[in-house]
């Protein structure tokens, strides 16, 4: 046992056909807990030694945000990459995956925390939770400009998000000594990593990935909750829109198109 419950490679295979009976309705039909999530569902079975008890003082629209995209971004930061104070990052988007991770870095001490995104109102949001400075591809040469600024280059570079040439552009912002942290999504044709020759790696940079900010729930998310109580770290200016579950689909089509940075579809439990 290696404690990497984020690495869990029977997962995905195993999922549907497991013989305990929180998979089962009525011990008999399957029923389908996509991802292990059960997002948007009224109710769900669940092996006990798979929950984490909620603080009664966080509501529960902080806590889903909490024990999803906010531990992909921080986790990166704090479990992954393992920022030392004094550190430069950068991360790329400034969506609350982003913005989870900004704040990892300033609760690390980082110096200086550079944001790029293309949307100017993230920007904003990510100078507020802790980037000291901020940069739209739209108004600039980001990688003259991050040179300028850091000289070599980041010592940590966070993908926070997917692009054909972001992740040729990540590696041309990051220091010969720094490390490239990969933790948005892309799609098929996004994958390459283009041109990393061997002389880049040979200077001791390093190429990585995150997946859901390489937590151990149990343990990592009772200490997350108090950051929050403490106010040191801030879930709600992240949640742009609450939605009921009839209204699910505008939520898809809000996040489609740009217009938040977490939606929160709410339950009523009457």
């Amino acid at each position: 046992m290696k404690d990497r419950p984020w690495f869990c490679t029977t997962l995905p295979p195993s999922e549907f056909r497991r013989p305990s009976a929180y998979t089962r309705k009525n011990g008999e039909v399957p029923i389908q807990t996509g991802a292990t999530v059960t997002g948007f569902a009224e109710y769900t079975n669940c092996e006990e030694n798979c929950l984490v008890k909620l603080d009664p003082d966080i509501p529960y629209e902080v806590g889903s945000a909490l024990a999803c995209g906010f531990i992909s971004g921080f986790g990166a930061v704090i479990n992954r990459c393992k920022v030392k104070m004094g550190d430069s990052v950068l991360v790329f988007g400034c969506g609350g995956v982003g913005l989870s991770a900004i704040q990892g870095a300033r609760l690390c001490g980082s110096y200086p925390i550079v944001a790029i995104d293309l949307v100017d109102s993230k920007l904003t949001l990510a100078k507020r939770v802790g980037a000291s400075h901020t940069f739209n591809p739209k108004y600039c040469d980001v990688t003259a400009e991050v040179k300028k600024l850091l000289g070599f280059g980041a010592d940590h570079t966070i993908v926070a998000t997917a692009g054909k040439n972001i992740k040729r552009q990540a590696i041309d912002m990051t220091a010969p000594y720094g490390q490239v942290c990969f933790i948005g999504h892309s799609t098929k044709e996004q994958e390459m990593l283009y041109d990393v020759s061997a002389m880049e790696l040979l200077t001791g940079m390093r190429l990585t990935g995150s997946v859901m900010g390489v937590v151990t729930l149990r343990r990592d998310l009772p200490r997350y909750m108090q950051l929050y109580k403490a106010g040191l770290i801030d879930i709600d200016c992240m949640l742009t829109n609450r939605y009921s579950l009839e209204q699910i689909n505008e939520a898809f089509e809000n996040a489609e198109h740009g217009g938040a940075l977490k939606n929160v579809v709410v339950i009523d439990p009457d």
